[in-house]
């Protein structure tokens, strides 16, 4: 776990659900995680997929030899170069949050 400030470690025998569980019990923030099952007992809603191991799997399906999945691949690995470039810009204080967020409403999948 960490924040801008701080961060925490801990050594255990398992990554497994209770290990987790009894980690994280009064955790109320946002997770980032691999796909790991155990990762299931955050609310989905509070859980963000890692982007390199999104990065990763767009680039499987943009290699892909069936070219409408290609295309699709190619699509997403666009897709998050530009969300990462629109984070980049609005950390350079380029525009504000409201920009950014107006900005991020093209992203929404409706």
């Amino acid at each position: 776990m960490m924040s801008p400030k701080a961060a925490f470690f801990s050594v255990e025998s398992s990554r497994g659900k209770k290990v987790i569980a009894k980690l994280m019990e009064e955790f109320n923030g946002f997770i980032i995680s691999d796909r790991y099952a155990a990762y299931n007992y955050f609310e989905s809603s509070k859980r963000q997929i890692c982007w390199a191991h999104l990065k990763r799997d767009f680039t499987k399906l943009s290699e892909k030899q069936e070219e409408l999945i290609a295309l699709i691949g190619k699509a997403l690995l666009e897709c998050q170069a530009n969300l990462f470039e629109l984070w980049h810009q609005y950390k350079l204080e380029n525009f504000s949050r409201n920009e950014l967020i107006r900005k991020l409403d093209l992203f929404e999948i409706k």
